[in-house]
């Protein structure tokens, strides 16, 4: 198994067996050449900061009440399957 971005052990962080899960998607919107049909860059730094800002409090917040969160970048089909 692959451990993705700051992950712990599920039993670790998640006491009911859930633990939830963010994918950075990079064929989407976190891919350096994605391009919206406009042609304009899907996330410049402004977006992509306050992404990763809004990932980490939602973290906080998650641990705050005892669960977690795994952060993974990369395709969420790929990802997901590498977590099974």
């Amino acid at each position: 198994k692959k451990q993705p971005v700051g992950a712990a052990p599920v039993s670790a962080t998640a006491p009911s067996g859930i633990l939830p899960v963010f994918v950075f998607d990079t064929t989407r919107i976190y891919g350096s050449e994605v391009r919206s049909e406009l042609g304009c860059q899907k996330c410049g730094p402004r977006r992509a900061q306050f992404v990763l800002e809004a990932v980490a409090d939602l973290r906080a917040n998650l641990e705050r009440r005892g669960s977690g969160l795994i952060v993974a970048v990369g395709k969420p089909e790929v990802e997901r399957e590498s977590m099974d």
